[in-house]
């Protein structure tokens, strides 16, 4: 479905599990667009750093590893369409 500028479609995870230290983010994309995922330790806050940037979205599930993450005491997560 084409994305609107006023209701951008959600992108959910699929799932989030952990290998060794690394966390894997599976979530669910669409052909032609692009995605950020972006990580922070406090949701209260504004600031949300890059774990990666520029993915090139499929009609399917992408995963993103972010190495190390499982050594954090705590890590949240969103997966933004980029503009």
């Amino acid at each position: 479905p084409p994305r609107s500028t006023l209701f951008p479609y959600t992108t959910l995870f699929r799932s989030i599990s952990l290998s060794g230290n690394d966390c894997l983010l599976d979530f669910a994309a669409v052909a032609g667009e692009q995605y950020d995922v972006q990580s922070t330790s406090n949701l209260a806050g504004s600031f949300w750093s890059a774990v990666t940037t520029n993915i090139a979205g499929i009609d399917g599930t992408i995963r993103v590893v972010d190495t190390n993450a499982a050594t954090q005491p705590k890590r949240y997560y969103r997966v933004q369409a980029s503009p």
